[in-house]
């Protein structure tokens, strides 16, 4: 994906925190010993093979259950602002788990969908970039570098596995509002955008992950990289290893922030601000083959704690480490191309041609956690609640309405209540 010869397109100009254009310096780092940065190629693992779960013998059995929601098929009926307006309740699609846990929904004319992923772990995801600026030492050129990582996606996506078209199992559900001129033109949208988990971690921080599964996320702590930086040369990292009187040429990174161009809400203008930092994280130089700096261990990295996490340390246009120089502090800036590592990650979640969704086991916090990505719990409804979920799901849609009743004796009654729709499936 990513040739050698493509790392540096772009061209960083040297700039400050402060965005003042950094002055040429005389040079203590030489570019002698500068070569061609090449980083490992691109593959793909896949996770979670042996977990699967073969429905061939598995039984759909459910039925409605409209506990924790009051529901009512005429508007004249309408009591409370919290009753809902159903149609006709039989027409209601179920939802409930296999004997192997595997979540489903089953509409009333036989046709079944379950919640399934596809699990990969995408190895060696490198973003190009140039060191600019290394506060205690004096570069000659900027340094070309490339940062690499691996992702693992848990990608998730309803698909049906019942379905008069043969040719229908094992692809995304897709639904329509009855009535919408999608539905004529035989075009519906898709359930939802991919209910992606995205997770970029380091090896130590896969104990607190919040993974599907805890085999899985064993499977890919075996498999997940470190952070890796390639560079055209390593002079300057020797010199500051030096300075921390390291037996090896390791250097400890006191902090590691990402920075990204956003709008300041304080002036409204667009400038770097910080959106990540990490602390305490040990860098070792490998010579190996193909030399790079590797990371080694991270003392502390804020997460979300939450199965949607993006925590790669080189996604960022904009990368500062501080080190201690001696007694001094240094700061070293890095610049990337995030557009460039945008555009790869753009391709392998949206563009993976050999992606497979299958069913896996899954538990009730895990359905609530990634059911909660993609719509909204019906309100003053349990969000565990069965009709909850089929509306996180868009199976089910609501809106608000209001109406105007003519009354037996001839007044009006005014009224404010949700409607429940049954989403057309194909």
């Amino acid at each position: 994906i990513l040739a050698a010869g493509c790392l540096f397109a772009c061209d960083y100009s040297p700039v400050h925190k402060s965005g003042q254009k950094i002055a040429t310096k005389t040079t203590d780092i030489k570019k002698e010993s500068r070569h061609s940065v090449v980083t490992p190629p691109m593959h793909a693992v896949s996770i979670g093979e042996k977990l699967r779960v073969d429905l061939s013998n598995e039984s759909f059995d459910c039925h409605v259950d409209l506990q924790g929601i009051n529901t009512v098929s005429r508007a004249e009926d309408i009591k409370n602002t919290t009753d809902y307006l159903i149609d006709d309740t039989s027409k209601l699609p179920c939802f409930s788990y296999t004997a192997s846990q595997v979540p489903f929904v089953k509409y009333p004319d036989g046709r079944v969908a379950i919640i399934a992923s596809s699990k990969k772990l995408f190895k060696n995801l490198a973003a190009s970039g140039k060191i600019t600026e290394i506060s205690c030492l004096n570069l000659e050129n900027q340094i070309n570098c490339a940062g690499v990582n691996d992702i693992f996606i848990d990608d998730y996506r309803m698909v049906w596995a019942k379905h008069p078209s043969q040719e229908k199992i094992g692809q995304p559900i897709k639904v329509f509002s009855p009535g919408s001129p999608k539905a004529a033109n035989g075009n519906p949208i898709d359930l939802a955008d991919p209910i992606s988990t995205l997770l970029s971690l380091s090896i130590e921080k896969l104990q607190s992950a919040h993974f599907a599964h805890n085999k899985i996320s064993t499977e890919v702590a075996e498999k997940i990289g470190h952070n890796n930086l390639y560079c055209e040369y390593y002079d300057w990292f020797k010199k500051l290893s030096a300075k921390q009187e390291k037996e090896r040429q390791s250097l400890l990174i006191n902090e590691w922030s990402k920075e990204t161009m956003t709008d300041n809400p304080e002036t409204g203008l667009s400038e770097n601000r910080t959106f990540g930092s990490a602390i305490n994280i040990q860098m070792d130089l490998v010579n190996d083959s193909t030399p790079h700096i590797k990371t080694s261990s991270i003392g502390f990295y804020p997460s979300n704690g939450a199965l949607i996490s993006f925590d790669n340390l080189f996604f960022a246009e904009v990368i500062g480490w501080n080190v201690n120089h001696g007694r001094k502090s240094c700061d070293i800036s890095f610049n990337f191309d995030v557009a460039q590592l945008s555009a790869n990650f753009q391709m392998i979640t949206m563009g993976d041609k050999d992606k497979k969704y299958l069913p896996y086991p899954m538990s009730k916090e895990e359905v609530r956690i990634i059911t909660g990505q993609t719509g909204f719990n019906l309100p003053q409804v349990p969000v565990d609640s069965m009709m909850s979920i089929l509306a996180r799901l868009r199976i089910i849609s609501h809106s608000y309405t209001s109406q105007t009743l003519k009354k037996p004796d001839g007044s009006q009654k005014h009224i404010s209540y949700s409607s429940i729709t049954i989403q057309g499936a194909q």
